[in-house]
């Protein structure tokens, strides 16, 4: 898994622009505050989508059986932590991975 992470990670640092990372936060805070007062207006005015509106949605034709019954066995809540723990497991590895290479060195894969 180790090394799987390692080859994803590349060694070439990046930098953004100073007026990128200013847009990326006003747009994300933006957004989050535009998704919070959507959602307390739903409530308030009792638009709010119930469980019966959910599962119509996904009983729809949007989705096949098959894929329903795939999906549903990753997903279900006895899996879920395990899913959980996968994804914080690879992240922690690519952050690791990251700060163990030196990207003076060159990569860590050599060209043969």
């Amino acid at each position: 898994m180790f090394i799987y992470v390692s080859s994803i990670a590349s060694n070439e640092m990046f930098s953004f622009k100073l007026n990128l990372k200013i847009f990326l936060m006003l747009s994300s805070i933006l957004l989050t505050i535009f998704l919070f007062m959507m959602n307390n207006s739903m409530k308030f005015m009792n638009l709010s989508i119930n469980n019966s509106e959910m599962i119509n949605f996904f009983n729809s034709n949007l989705f096949l059986n098959e894929n329903k019954i795939n999906l549903n066995k990753l997903y279900n809540n006895q899996m879920m932590m395990m899913t959980y723990l996968l994804i914080i497991y690879l992240f922690i590895t690519l952050i690791a991975m990251v700060k163990i290479t030196n990207i003076f060195f060159g990569p860590l894969r050599s060209n043969f």
